[in-house]
């Protein structure tokens, strides 16, 4: 592990990525990546983490998706994704508090997979 002079904090040597990211999070980060099976009544996809500063969901079903911010999630309630590839993201920079609320979907026709890209402060 290095240390960047004048920083509380480590991260592997070599790791500029890691680097960057405490730098700019203040904190040392972790990638993370799980696959939820999205159905056709609202599905949760991320929990509520005061930790989180970024998300990615990628829709890789052949099933259009919605997502929002509540458990209502419906085609007339929600930011539309996508099928085959359509995505998302949030980061804290530019989408403030919402990197860390809970995140539900939902599919139409039938379930479907999604990715999820989390980045977390450790």
């Amino acid at each position: 592990m290095a240390t960047k002079p004048g920083t509380p904090y480590q991260v592997p040597a070599g790791a500029v990525a890691a680097l960057l990211s405490a730098a700019r999070f203040g904190f040392p980060t972790r990638a993370e990546f799980t696959t939820v099976n999205v159905g056709t009544t609202s599905t949760k996809i991320l929990d509520n983490n005061p930790r989180r500063v970024a998300w990615l969901l990628v829709n890789i079903s052949v099933n259009q998706g919605y997502l929002n911010f509540d458990n209502l999630v419906s085609s007339s309630n929600g930011i539309i994704l996508g099928a085959g590839g359509g995505s998302v993201s949030v980061e804290v920079d530019e989408d403030g508090e919402t990197s860390s609320w809970e995140v539900f979907g939902v599919c139409t026709g039938a379930s479907g997979v999604w990715w999820v890209y989390e980045v977390v402060c450790v």
